[in-house]
């Protein structure tokens, strides 16, 4: 546990945690669809809701075989301070169809989107501390 002082504003950094996510997720909606000859045609939508089509090569080692092609992604996970470097953040998608949710890391880039898949056991009280030991890593063209 950490002590606080009184002084902190809990509110305020609440606050701006969700502005970043909410800017993070403002850059993926201003690109029209990503595409990948591989992957398929990801495309996010205001109110955090995405259509994927084409990503058959990533079931069933990544996304379960009752993934339909659309469903919420979200910012939920934290960066440790080298992943911090390398990528953008975590992307969180919830396929309709599906219980369990999907993590990539990502990071947008000029010419595009790169995901790596993201196993679970990287995850730490809402942090991911280390790279998966085996991803998959994907990229889509702007």
């Amino acid at each position: 546990f950490i002590t606080l002082s009184d002084d902190i504003n809990l509110d305020e950094i609440l606050e701006k945690e969700r502005t970043r996510r909410n800017n993070l997720m403002d850059e993926l909606y201003k690109v029209a669809s990503f595409e990948s000859q591989n992957y398929g045609q990801l495309v996010f939508n205001s109110g955090k809701t995405f259509t994927w089509n084409g990503f058959s090569l990533l079931v069933p080692s990544v996304v379960p075989a009752s993934a339909k092609g659309r469903g919420t992604v979200n910012i939920k996970y934290l960066l440790n301070a080298d992943l911090k470097t390398k990528y953008d953040g975590v992307l969180t998608f919830k396929f309709d169809g599906v219980t369990e949710e999907i993590n990539f890391l990502y990071k947008l880039s000029s010419d595009g989107l790169n995901l790596e898949s993201l196993d679970d056991l990287c995850l730490k009280n809402n942090f991911v501390t280390t790279r998966s030991s085996n991803p998959t890593v994907l990229f889509f063209n702007k």
